[in-house]
């Protein structure tokens, strides 16, 4: 599997009670990587950090992973990088973010021009989320890796990927393991387009 190489990780930290406002360090132009996994943030905290995000030129890695930003949090965070020009990797993975979060971040995929990796792993994205997200695959021309397992995906989300592969040449992985298929729709899926990685 492909996957982009990063700086190593900051010295982790409990995060849950974030500022008001974004620390300066957020806002540096010269931050590269910031993995904030496993914080217990949440919405609020997503929405303080996505204003940080838009004084920062130079995040190419952003973890998010392991937190509670919900709907909201990934609206805003979503908001925030639709047009940032250096973020190339981002793990939202297990956040419990549904369709209305996956709306947005459709919406961010179909104006950024950068975002080389998207990791939704284990959040509740169902059908309603992947074909809002098929939608944003159509309009986007940098997306290499979209990983959406385990988010009880059925076969009519992976029919609007399909879709939406059919006109995206540059996306070369989609991750679908752990959704809800049988084996006959894994056959044919994976007939159908090898990128689907079921």
């Amino acid at each position: 599997a492909l996957a982009l190489a990063f700086p190593p990780a900051f010295p982790p930290g409990r995060l849950s009670g974030l500022p008001s406002s974004p620390p300066a360090t957020w806002t540096c132009p010269r931050l590269l990587c910031n993995r904030l996994g496993n914080n217990h943030i949440t919405a609020t905290g997503a929405q303080v950090l996505a204003e940080g995000l838009r004084g920062n030129t130079s995040l190419q890695f952003l973890g998010f992973w392991g937190n509670r930003v919900g709907d909201e949090g990934a609206q805003a965070l979503a908001e925030a990088l639709s047009d940032h020009q250096s973020l190339r990797w981002l793990s939202l993975v297990g956040n419990n973010i549904g369709s209305v979060g996956a709306q947005a971040l459709a919406l961010m995929l179909a104006k950024n021009v950068m975002l080389e990796e998207l990791c939704l792993e284990e959040n509740h994205l169902q059908d309603e989320g992947v074909c809002s997200l098929a939608e944003g695959l159509k309009r986007n021309s940098s997306l290499k890796i979209l990983k959406l397992s385990n988010n009880c995906i059925t076969y009519l989300g992976a029919e609007a990927l399909l879709q939406a592969l059919e006109r995206n040449d540059t996306i070369l992985e989609v991750w679908l393991r752990g959704n809800t298929f049988s084996l006959e729709e894994v056959d044919k899926l994976s007939y159908r387009d090898t990128r689907l990685l079921l």
